[in-house]
């Protein structure tokens, strides 16, 4: 059934939202965080283990949890990952943090910091369409 499919994240989001409607399984958005938070938990057990199946498994669970609630909230998960990467690209220029590393002598993660606390929350919400 699947293998026709192109898994873009609209694909995903809208093959998730089909089998809700079919299965007539309902879930809100605080349901699905616990889910959510159930799959992260189990995410990091299988990163600890280290055991590339059960990470890729657990992975796939939060994207297709993720997918629920971009559904139950109504927005576009595409649209949202979109605008959340442009978002990242303008706060955390890659430039910009080479060159924090090279003139300040900053570590990578040190740099992004840096970046993060200089950045205007208001602007977050530019990048955020529905």
């Amino acid at each position: 059934m699947f293998e026709r499919l192109t898994f873009t994240l609209g694909g995903i989001q809208r093959v998730e939202g089909r089998f809700r409607r079919v299965s007539g399984l309902k879930r809100t958005s605080p349901q699905l965080m616990e889910h959510l938070t159930a799959e992260m938990a189990e995410l990091h057990e299988a990163v600890q283990s280290g055991n590339k199946q059960e990470i890729m498994c657990e992975v796939a669970d939060i994207l297709i949890l993720a997918s629920e609630i971009a559904n139950a909230e109504g927005f576009s998960l595409r649209r949202a990952v979109q605008g959340k990467l442009h978002r990242n690209a303008d706060k955390y220029p890659p430039r910009a943090l080479r060159t924090l590393q090279k003139q300040r002598g900053m570590t990578p993660q040190e740099a992004m910091d840096f970046a993060k606390n200089r950045w205007d929350r208001n602007k977050d919400q530019q990048y955020m369409r529905r």
